[in-house]
């Protein structure tokens, strides 16, 4: 139990006590100030990008997402997000996904159908 002593040796106590109460009270406002801005400042930047549906997330690479379709029931590649790191040029500091395992950076709302057949490639026809 919190209990408070209203009972000071002194007006120089009774300020004193007085000056921390309002500092401490100042002190919680700024920072619950300072935290509300940060949430808003990340939700405003965060946008959520969501994997498309029927794909599984690859085990082996955070991002990536295929079936396990390929020959021998290799996993494939379909869709992947990469996220760009804040201050590198181009691409490296953006969100960005890849369709089908290729290099080409695409723009996050790039459409996609997870059900259109996976390309053939030169190196699944040997």
């Amino acid at each position: 139990m919190l209990t408070i002593n209203t009972h000071y040796n002194s007006l120089t106590d009774a300020i004193k006590w007085g000056l921390i109460f309002v500092l401490m009270v100042l002190g919680i406002a700024i920072i619950s100030i300072a935290k509300s801005n940060i949430d808003l400042h990340l939700s405003e930047a965060t946008t959520e990008i969501v994997s498309p549906k029927g794909l599984v997330e690859n085990p082996n690479h955070i991002g990536s997402y295929g079936k396990h379709d390929g020959p021998n029931n290799r996993f494939r590649e379909y869709w992947r997000l990469d996220k760009g790191e804040p201050g590198k040029p181009g691409w490296r500091g953006k969100d960005h996904v890849h369709h089908y395992g290729g290099k080409e950076h695409l723009a996050t709302d790039t459409p996609f159908d997870p059900e259109s057949p996976y390309p053939d490639t030169p190196s699944e026809e040997n």
